[in-house]
């Protein structure tokens, strides 16, 4: 009786042992590769100085003697505004734009990553 006991204790061990290891391997691997990609990214990123002073291109405007508008020249006619003054449906039109699933994930579509993935790896196949 000793003997089965013993045999079936190891046998547990193992079964508790094996996953704990693998997501501990799992873990290690990511931290490598989340690592490396930050090592190769960090030497591009902006500072953040750069990114809290952004300064849009606003055209030149002409004004008359008494202040009235007569002309824009530029590229680009761009106005700033605050948040606030932008109207609900636009942002809401921004959102579905660019991701129909903001208000259902926490900040990481994995649903588009994964669709995007799919995507991706069938038109590698097409080729």
């Amino acid at each position: 009786m000793g003997v089965l006991f013993k045999g079936l204790h190891g046998m547990s061990l193992r079964w508790l042992t094996f996953p704990f290891f693998l997501l501990a391997g799992m873990g290690v691997v990511g931290v490598a590769i989340t690592s490396f990609v930050l090592l190769l990214a960090y030497p591009n990123l902006p500072s953040i100085e750069v990114l809290t002073d952004y300064q849009p291109k606003i055209p030149l405007r002409v004004y008359t003697a008494d202040g009235v508008l007569i002309g824009e020249f530029g590229e680009e006619r761009r106005s700033l505004v605050q948040i606030d003054e932008v109207p609900a449906l636009m942002k809401n039109a921004i959102l579905a734009a660019e991701d129909e699933r903001f208000y259902q994930h926490t900040g990481v579509d994995y649903v588009g990553v994964l669709r995007w993935r799919g995507i991706f790896f069938y038109l590698l196949k097409k080729r």
